[in-house]
């Protein structure tokens, strides 16, 4: 009878415990920081280094550490350096479009098209594409499509670049089996390009399908325009190259060196679009990077297409870009342009020399004769 009395009593402290938990007002600093995670970003009240130094993100992204290992320097668990790579990370997502933009200006256009122009003789050229892959764990759903070529499982991702090394545009949601050529027609540059009239183009290797506004190298090239245009093409397309490799270099954790990012693949897809959007800042900020290594990043050429979902049949397509680029070999590498090149030097030549023989005859007695008909006699 005394158990139950005492079994009675402490179901009826629990009751009033209860009933106490419930009625305790909130405290303010609850309501407070309630409000600042809804209407503010949490960042914006701390300094850059504050940032740093509590929160792990930024020494994840530029080493691709171990959480664990992270926090035994930080004084943190690995739950919490989790949690704190999460937050940044989607802090800084919707920051990502105002410094990962295509170019849409006129400004901007000529800028970039006459840069190409200049040094690489490719008219309406606006950027240079390729694609990446990145390392992550392997998913427990649908595993097998992140498998890549390369025997591993990753994030096929699809970056546009201009030539200052900016990345213009970025597309990371796709597994790692997915073609380059499927994921440019899926895209919203692909839909764009096709859109554009032959007003712009871009640049690819031998994976993308050949189009009026996608240049592609030859692949058997047969005469010396050819040769001429695929090494014009090789070097333009190394901008890219250049880029993707500094990007790994500057942020370990989308490099194989660092075992690739061990998140699920919806949080593996914004890390990489943070990167991208911090290796843009820092492009622009000419911060200084360590290049004792440079891991340029060289994809092998996979030249199996695959078939695409596209307006107008393949085969148009292909003729439709095969003549845009018969058009430029013959207007940058053809007869007409050769001799326009010879003319120019030969005309560069006859001024140097007049302006040497011009110099030499202040030397000489007055003779009473023109510099340029004594030159012409002699």
């Amino acid at each position: 009878m005394a158990a139950l009395q005492r079994v009675f009593q402490l179901r009826v402290r629990q009751r009033e415990r209860r009933r106490q938990r419930q009625r305790r007002p909130q405290s303010t600093l609850c309501t407070i920081n309630a409000f600042i995670r809804q209407h503010q970003n949490p960042l914006d009240m701390l300094d850059d280094m504050a940032v740093i130094d509590r929160y792990p993100a930024l020494r994840y992204y530029a080493t691709g550490s171990f959480l664990q290992v992270l926090g035994d320097g930080l004084g943190l668990s690995k739950p919490s350096v989790s949690r704190a790579v999460q937050a940044v990370t989607y802090a800084l997502l919707p920051l990502a479009a105002e410094h990962i933009q295509f170019p849409a200006s006129r400004q901007a256009i000529s800028d970039i098209q006459e840069f190409f122009l200049t040094h690489y003789h490719i008219p309406q050229v606006i950027g240079v594409i390729d694609g990446t892959l990145i390392p992550i764990s392997t998913p427990s759903v649908d595993g097998h499509t992140y498998i890549c070529r390369k025997g591993y499982p990753a994030i096929n991702c699809q970056v546009i670049c201009d030539h200052k090394c900016l990345i213009t545009d970025i597309v990371a949601r796709w597994p790692g089996s997915t073609h380059d050529s499927y994921i440019f027609t899926n895209s919203s540059v692909g839909q764009e390009a096709q859109n554009s009239k032959g007003q712009w183009r871009l640049l690819g290797d031998s994976g993308y399908p050949l189009r009026p506004y996608l240049f592609t190298p030859f692949a058997n090239p047969v005469s010396n325009s050819e040769a001429h245009f695929n090494e014009a093409h090789r070097v333009a397309r190394s901008i890219v190259e250049r880029t993707l490799g500094r990007w790994k270099l500057r942020f370990r954790a989308i490099h194989k060196s660092s075992g690739g990012l061990l998140f699920v693949p919806q949080k593996c897809c914004a890390v990489i679009t943070v990167t991208a959007m911090l290796h843009n800042i820092a492009v622009r900020a000419r911060v200084p990077l360590d290049i004792r290594e440079e891991d340029e990043e060289v994809e092998e050429e996979n030249e199996v297409e695959m078939r695409l979902h596209d307006d107008q049949p393949r085969h148009v397509q292909y003729m439709a870009g095969f003549h845009a680029r018969q058009q430029r070999l013959r207007s940058s590498w053809g007869i007409g342009a050769l001799l326009k090149g010879l003319t120019s030097v030969v005309a560069l030549r006859v001024e140097r020399v007049l302006v040497i023989h011009s110099h030499h005859l202040q030397s000489l007695p007055d003779l009473g004769l023109e510099p340029t008909t004594f030159w012409l006699q002699a």
